[in-house]
């Protein structure tokens, strides 16, 4: 079964409560290209991703990966976390 996707106004607004939502998170205020690469991360998800999903895994452990699993869990009720990084200490999201 597909599900329907937003287009227009609609998506635009929900894409806006996302951002709404996040100014209000624990995490201080990222770089706009990096909250746009995220942001574009959770579009996606949202299109093309189960909406029962609750894994994801991440590479890399900057705050790039911090903030796409933050904006993930806008789109999705994700429980578990995976961590791919060089360094075995930075795989703690």
């Amino acid at each position: 079964m597909t599900q329907a996707r937003e287009t227009g106004p609609a998506a635009f607004q929900r894409v806006g409560s996302w951002i709404q939502r996040l100014s209000c998170s624990r995490m201080s205020t990222p770089p706009v290209g990096v909250l746009s690469e995220a942001l574009a991360g959770a579009v996606a998800a949202n299109a093309l991703s189960r909406t029962d999903s609750q894994r994801v895994t991440v590479i890399g452990a900057g705050m790039q990966a911090r903030l796409q699993v933050e904006v993930l869990t806008l789109v999705r009720d994700i429980r578990q976390v995976g961590v791919w990084a060089r360094h075995a200490a930075r795989r703690i999201l």
